[in-house]
């Protein structure tokens, strides 16, 4: 049953927290003038350093209601997460550039 603030009764309000989110992209550059309008800019980037996966959604049902027996029962999926960055597809990765500014 739910209550007037929509939460199920026996669940305090705020009780569900998603993890922190950590992401730490940095970039380093370097010039080196070579004459009065020249210079070689070397640059050092990375991103995903500390390769951590970031939930960004979790599933938030508690409890579905069933046909057959016309009652409520508990989500098996509750709290499971539906929507995360940096998946295995994206993992840490750095890269090394070069520029000729003139």
């Amino acid at each position: 049953m739910l209550c007037s603030t929509a939460r199920f009764t026996g669940l305090s309000r705020d009780t569900f927290y998603l993890p922190r989110n950590i992401s730490l992209d940095p970039r380093i550059t370097n010039d080196i003038p070579l004459r009065e309008s020249m210079k070689f800019q070397w640059i050092l980037e990375a991103f995903n350093v500390f390769n951590k996966n970031n939930v960004f959604a979790v599933s938030t049902t508690q409890y579905s209601f069933t046909t057959s027996c016309g009652c409520l029962l508990p989500s098996a999926t509750f709290g499971v997460q539906t929507t995360a960055s940096n998946t295995p597809i994206s993992p840490r990765i750095v890269q090394l550039g070069a520029k000729f500014i003139f």
